[in-house]
């Protein structure tokens, strides 16, 4: 009977035993599993500045939405350089501005200047949209003598695609940083948040001109055009100017005349006086 009691004992302590383990962990592993690591706000800010900063997308060749530039799509900025001779200047000045009108352009700059040789030079800067380019050149080309042609094409795609990439990164960054502006709340982070959004947004604003630029040269294509007047035939011998270089040139004579004789006068006569001794001198030993 002590025996079955003794037995009863232990077995009501092993029960025991296991109840109180069991209980006791149940709870252990439910808060592990249950309740996730929370970061300290600061902590989770910069960790999603770090993430804004980052940049988004790659920058290489091709467009926004990772395909290649077509070669209709390709940036190009394009100038044109003409050089004619005409005999009517100021007839063709007129038929110039009547032309850009006619093709949607505009005068950028103008000079008119005269030559070492008397001739007469008129030169111009027109800009012009780049579907009328090509049109425009044909038709300056008939107002006189093509004496020199230059077209030129300025390739900018990849310049003007990488800009656009950093400018679609750096409005990510903006956004990103005005959240972050509106979450936080210690004077520090607002100051550190506020001295970035100053920075993306002078950048943005920076690459947003410069988009502007390459628009404005990408569009409206630049043509130089100068017009001289043809040379005389004669041009070597104008008679006025032929009498000038002739009275120039004997007036020059003369001078250089004066100057050699008065630095060989003095040697001249020494050398008279010493001809005339020596003559005197072998007369008078003859005799």
């Amino acid at each position: 009977m002590r025996r079955k009691s003794k037995l009863h004992l232990l077995v009501t302590i092993f029960m025991l035993t296991i109840l109180l383990l069991t209980t006791g962990c149940l709870p252990s592993w439910g808060r592990n599993n249950s309740e996730p690591t929370v970061e300290a706000p600061e902590r989770m800010m910069e960790l999603a500045r770090k993430e804004s900063i980052e940049p988004v997308v790659n920058t290489t060749s091709y467009d926004l939405d990772d395909q290649p530039v077509n070669t209709s799509e390709r940036k190009l900025i394009t100038t044109g350089n003409l050089q004619l001779e005409t005999t009517n200047l100021a007839d063709n000045e007129r038929k110039i501005k009547e032309l850009i009108e006619d093709y949607s352009g505009y005068l950028s700059n103008s000079r008119q200047q005269q030559l070492a040789d008397q001739r007469q030079s008129h030169s111009y800067t027109i800009r012009v949209p780049t579907d009328n380019f090509s049109a425009l050149i044909s038709d300056l080309q008939e107002l006189g003598e093509l004496k020199n042609k230059q077209i030129s094409s300025q390739d900018v795609t990849d310049k003007y695609i990488d800009l656009e990439v950093r400018q679609k990164n750096l409005t990510a960054q903006e956004t990103r940083y005005r959240e972050l502006l509106t979450e936080a709340e210690a004077v520090r982070e607002i100051l550190e948040i506020e001295k970035e959004l100053n920075r993306v947004r002078t950048e943005i604003e920076r690459i947003e001109n410069q988009l502007e630029r390459y628009d404005n040269q990408i569009n409206l294509s630049t043509i130089r055009l100068r017009l001289t007047e043809p040379e005389p035939l004669f041009n070597n011998y104008r008679l006025p100017e032929t009498l000038q270089q002739a009275v120039q040139g004997f007036i020059t004579s003369i001078h250089l005349i004066i100057i050699v004789s008065g630095r060989l006068l003095p040697w001249l006569l020494i050398l008279i006086t010493i001809i005339i001794l020596s003559y005197k001198l072998i007369t008078k030993w003859r005799k």
